[in-house]
């Protein structure tokens, strides 16, 4: 006859070693930030500490077999991360990934008279941000040029890797620069 392990046995050494690696990892969040984003270890903190006293006590409720316990510090944990997380983590995060402040940068920049374009690229939020409905996509070097020549010049967003490729004319400048996730956004005026 084989030996079998119970169920109760089972869950408990699980939600041991679940919520005993939750509140040791947890701890070592902020340590990570500190070598990775110190300007975020601020942000790190609250959200380690709700993580690790959560576990930390749902272990102990575990181990004392204590089921309310279990339950109730589980769903505050639980509460308490989103909260975190939506309070601290994520505006932390969107500062990198959004395109707004660079946007309003724009719509500064570029009258609302004046034609803005976009190089090469379809998927972005800029439309949005700048409150234009229009933004052209100008696919090919000779379609900037076709745009800078009519009006004389012609204001265009515009990759990093892109840049090179787009000649911006002798008196053309880059009026702005972003980083924007892993991509480098530039604000050119092209003159002819």
């Amino acid at each position: 006859m084989d030996k079998e392990i119970s169920q109760d046995a089972l869950y408990q050494s699980l939600g041991h070693l679940f919520f005993n690696l939750l509140w040791i990892g947890a701890l070592s969040f902020p340590v990570v930030t500190w070598f990775y984003q110190r300007e975020a270890i601020w942000i790190s903190l609250p959200f380690a500490f709700v993580m690790a006293g959560g576990g930390l006590i749902t272990a102990v409720g575990i181990w004392r077999r204590l089921p309310s316990t279990v339950f109730f510090s589980t769903a505050l944990t639980i509460v308490l991360g989103i909260l975190c997380v939506s309070v601290w983590i994520l505006p932390f995060v969107d500062s990198y990934k959004s395109g707004k402040p660079f946007s309003l940068l724009i719509k500064k920049t570029v009258p609302l008279t004046q034609p803005l374009y976009i190089y090469a690229d379809t998927m972005n939020d800029f439309n949005f941000y700048t409150e234009r409905e229009i933004i052209s996509v100008l696919s090919s070097p000779a379609e900037v040029e076709k745009a800078a020549s009519g009006a004389k010049m012609a204001y265009v967003l515009i990759k990093e890797r892109d840049l090179s490729r787009v000649d911006i004319g002798a008196e053309g400048k880059v009026l702005a620069e972003s980083r924007l996730g892993d991509k480098k956004w530039y604000l050119v005026l092209v003159r002819r």
